[in-house]
């Protein structure tokens, strides 16, 4: 079954907070290599070691502690949480009451917090017995309840001295099911600390005292996406699978693009993967699909060894049918379920890109390409060998080409100002941004700020950002209406890490140079969701758990999964995952 985080379909997002303006990007031609960055913009040698010393202890209380933790909650060993508490414990829950129940479809979620009065004040068994009573809203077994836990913070109550009383929060989600129906909890759980070391593991009673933060229990009577691989007629055992014994890793194996290439009205499926190339499935409109790659003209797209994997349907001829760009082959669509090969009769330059986003962007009715990049992709083009990864980049733009008919495209990146200044774009994504008609363009950044191109209408666009932070760092990008109030949204994902969190909790700002914090403690933060306010402007929405944390995240997509017309979201996580259910996300 395909895993989809329950908590995630149902949570309700508040918002809060003034609009901030949003500056103009100003960009230099190059970034600085990293042997060229001031010293001042290095932590000193001691606040280094600083923070190696306290990710050491961190490292320790996951490996050590939290198997032990995890163990007496899912054995019902109450007197075995209770050993981790101090004799003079406090703890802190919310009522017993959900402050909050939502229901989306099959989707009920409930979420507690403690109350602004501070909610119940409880004793070290007491306070065992509330976690004990969330464990057991989940059959016990070992199919039924799967608990995983992480460090989300840990620093020293007072910065530096490490033999004081310290401080964190811990992250504990349980998955598994109750009675038939499907569950998922979050608990975030905050906790004061005695003095922490090596062998912590080996001590009693140091949890001084703890917070249940927030409880989120979603569930449903069933799965939300069951997987049909198997059903469907499409060839899996021929594709790149990196959790192949023996397999050598491939981190950009290939891709899935969807296009109802012969008019039908049923959906067809292009797969693209570094061992066979391109192949054609037509959907045949009950769930199954045929290759017809050999059949339709598209043998020469099938290759043992294609030179990259990048496609891409979109209607370049203006007739009204997709044509196909597979790898550095161009193919026109016929109309009668045929292709042709037309990349001698054009001047497109295909090579190894990132990404392409279609639209016409000059409203003259042809389809226009936007190409991303992130690596030299033309003979004699370098990026340099050290990039400093904040507003940096590898110094190599992006491609716009105008079409002018008749497979013939011009080159306009520079004269419309969407090259993205050498940024590390991995996806564009095209939108009306200000409700002008005009489409404009988001251009992401892996290595620093994201671009927001405004469409002037003349030919040339305006760059701005969607951030009054940053907001950078990113991997992929979607646009949609998730609100439904006519404005189109932006999800933008990037990097979530644990680690990266506690670590720049036991920094600070005076640090580093004016303005250099915010935009690094943007690195670990995770996924944003901005809401348009119609005007080119948009609001990052408050984080939460369910939007913002999902590890290393590519390739999200709006999409309405439960016909209920609201927009949900599917977000990929992860970038190497070690075996088959262990994602590093």
């Amino acid at each position: 079954m395909a895993v989809i985080s329950l908590v995630t379909v149902a949570v309700a997002i508040r918002l809060s907070g003034d609009v901030a303006e949003l500056p103009t990007v100003q960009r230099s031609d190059t970034s600085p290599r990293v042997d060229e960055i001031r010293d001042d913009k290095l932590l000193s040698l001691k606040s280094r070691q600083l923070l190696w010393e306290i990710e050491h202890i961190a490292f320790t209380v996951e490996q050590k502690v939290f198997p032990e933790f995890k163990r007496t909650l899912l054995q019902d060993d109450t007197d075995g949480l209770v050993a981790f508490m101090s004799d003079d414990f406090t703890g802190t829950a919310p009522s017993a009451t959900w402050s909050e129940v939502i229901e989306r479809g099959p989707v009920v979620a409930r979420f507690a917090a403690p109350a602004e009065s501070g909610g119940r004040s409880l004793d070290a068994r007491s306070f065992a017995e509330e976690l004990m009573r969330l464990r057991q809203q989940f059959d016990a077994d070992a199919e039924s309840c799967r608990l995983s836990m992480g460090l989300v913070r840990l620093n020293p109550v007072v910065s530096g001295e490490l033999g004081g009383s310290w401080e964190g929060v811990w992250r504990l989600v349980i998955r598994g099911s109750q009675g038939g129906h499907r569950r998922e909890m979050w608990i975030t759980l905050g906790v004061q600390l005695d003095s922490l070391d090596d062998q912590i593991a080996t001590r009693q009673h140091w949890i001084r005292s703890a917070t249940l933060d927030s409880v989120w229990l979603a569930e449903s009577p069933g799965p939300l996406l069951e997987e049909i691989t198997a059903t469907t007629g499409i060839d899996t055992a021929r594709l790149v699978d990196n959790w192949t014994s023996g397999a050598v890793f491939n981190p950009v194996s290939g891709g899935v693009y969807l296009a109802d290439y012969d008019r039908d009205g049923v959906l067809d499926m292009l797969v693209e993967d570094s061992n066979v190339g391109g192949l054609l499935y037509r959907g045949l409109g009950d769930g199954t699909f045929r290759d017809v790659t050999s059949e339709v003209g598209l043998a020469a797209a099938s290759t043992a060894r294609p030179l990259w994997t990048l496609s891409c349907w979109a209607d370049l001829d203006g007739d009204g049918d997709e044509d196909l760009i597979v790898g550095e082959a161009l193919y026109e669509n016929l109309g009668d379920g045929t292709f042709r090969n037309v990349t001698e009769l054009s001047n497109l330059a295909l090579a190894p890109a990132e990404g392409y986003a279609v639209a016409d962007y000059d409203r003259d009715g042809q389809v226009d390409l936007y190409v991303c990049h992130s690596a030299p992709f033309l003979p004699g083009q370098t990026a340099p060998e050290k990039v400093e990864w904040i507003d940096g980049g590898l110094g190599v733009d992006n491609v716009l080409w105008r079409n002018l008919g008749d497979w013939q495209f011009e080159d306009v990146s520079e004269a419309s100002g969407t090259g993205g200044g050498g940024s590390a774009c991995f996806t564009a994504v095209w939108f009306d941004a200000n409700n002008d008609l005009n489409p404009d363009l988001l251009a992401i950044n892996e290595f620093g700020r994201n671009s927001l191109f405004l469409n002037r209408g003349d030919g040339a666009f305006d760059e701005t950002t969607i951030d009054p932070i940053f907001g950078g760092f990113s991997m992929g990008a979607t646009a949609g209406d998730f609100d439904n109030d006519g404005i189109s949204d932006l999800y933008v994902a990037n990097m979530y890490s644990k680690a990266g969190n506690r670590i720049l909790a036991n920094v600070f700002e005076r640090d580093y140079p004016a303005g250099l914090f915010a935009k690094v403690r943007e690195a670990t933060t995770g996924n944003k969701l901005y809401r348009s306010l119609g005007d080119g402007r948009f609001l990052p929405l408050p984080s939460t758990t369910e939007h913002a944390e999902v590890g290393w995240a590519y390739g999200p997509n709006f999409v309405d999964l439960d016909g209920d017309g609201f927009l949900d979201l599917y977000v990929t996580a992860g970038f190497q995952s070690v075996a088959r259910g262990k994602p590093d996300g």
